[in-house]
């Protein structure tokens, strides 16, 4: 079990999606996410995303998925893919806020400055970190310490 990704829009206001628009975001980010599990769902309940509360009658669309998160302490994820599907959001939704964060966690809100870092962690350490800890890990419990 690990940290999986929610992206998070918040609609520009008066924005309601309908299920018919919301399936067809649904099918254009499908081909991104592969075959991964995911779910697209609005959200019209309160629930903090990292700038504070939704605000009467304000729409957000959620997206959950089970791909594991990507970030600072945590390189898990495909961040490629992962980028991939917040460009899409973030083109589809010029007007709205995207947010990227886990589920188990609030969200940030993608800025060009969360991207660049991001990027450059990536391009620098890749998932790296994550499987230094797994290899240590494992040494460690061979080596019966």
């Amino acid at each position: 079990m690990g940290i999986d990704v929610r992206y998070i829009v918040r609609l520009p206001a008066g924005l309601h999606l309908g299920d018919d628009e919301i399936g067809a975001i649904g099918r254009d980010i499908e081909p991104l996410l592969g075959n991964d599990y995911w779910r697209i769902r609005p959200w019209d309940h309160e629930y903090s995303i990292g700038t504070g509360e939704t605000q009467p009658g304000e729409q957000l669309l959620v997206v959950d998925t089970l791909t594991r998160y990507y970030g600072k302490g945590y390189s898990r994820g495909p961040w490629p893919t992962i980028r991939k599907v917040i460009e899409y959001l973030v083109r589809r939704f010029p007007d709205g806020e995207v947010f990227y964060g886990s589920d188990s966690d609030t969200a940030t809100i993608v800025t060009d400055e969360f991207l660049a870092d991001t990027d450059a962690w990536w391009g620098e350490h890749g998932t790296r970190p994550y499987h230094s800890l797994r290899g240590a890990l494992a040494t460690h419990l061979a080596e019966g310490e």
